[in-house]
Formats: C-alpha cells, structure tokens, sequence
C-alpha cells in the first residue's frame, strides 16, 4: 500500500514568480489546513488596491496570476507593492515589483 498523501507542513506564502514582472506574477501559498483566507495587495502607503483571494480554501498550494490591476480592472503603475496573505493564525508578506 503507498503511504497516504500528506499536506503542506505549514502554511507560506512563496515569492513572487516571476521577479520583478512586468505584465503579470505568479502567487503562491500553501495552507497547512483548509481555512478561510485573503490574499490582497497593497501600494506603498498601505492602502488595498487588489484582492485576489477571499474565503474559504482548502489546505495544500494554491496559484494565482496578478495582472497589476486594481479592484476595478485599471492598470497600476509600476513600483513596489505588497502581496498579504491571512489564513487563520498566519499572517504574511511579500514585496512585488511591478516595471515598465
């Protein structure tokens, strides 16, 4: 019999692919356990510009592609922004760099 599947050991949130981007970024995470989460962006002074992310997820990775839009579809300009992830006690950040 093979050993029965097993999970992310913990929850992450993995650097950005590629680094800077351009015209899109790959996100991932992974969850330990099935919780609710949100994984949002925000500009440099901290306000949310994107959620791409919110609700329920089921442990294990989990792949989102950012294109560097906001909430209403606008192109951002390029600089530095933060990726946020919550899922249940984990809290988590990473720099993106969007470019011209």
């Amino acid at each position: 019999d093979a050993p029965p599947m097993s999970g992310p050991r913990r929850t992450a949130l993995a650097p950005a692919q590629p680094a800077p981007f351009r015209d899109r970024t790959t996100l991932a995470f992974e969850l330990a356990t099935a919780s609710e989460a949100r994984l949002e962006i925000y500009d440099v002074r901290g306000a949310r510009v994107r959620t791409l992310v919110r609700g329920p997820v089921a442990a294990g990775r989990h792949e989102v592609e950012w294109r560097g839009d906001d909430d209403g579809g606008r192109r951002l300009p390029p600089g530095m922004y933060l990726v946020r992830l919550s899922a249940g006690a984990f809290g988590g950040q990473r720099k993106l760099v969007k470019i011209d």
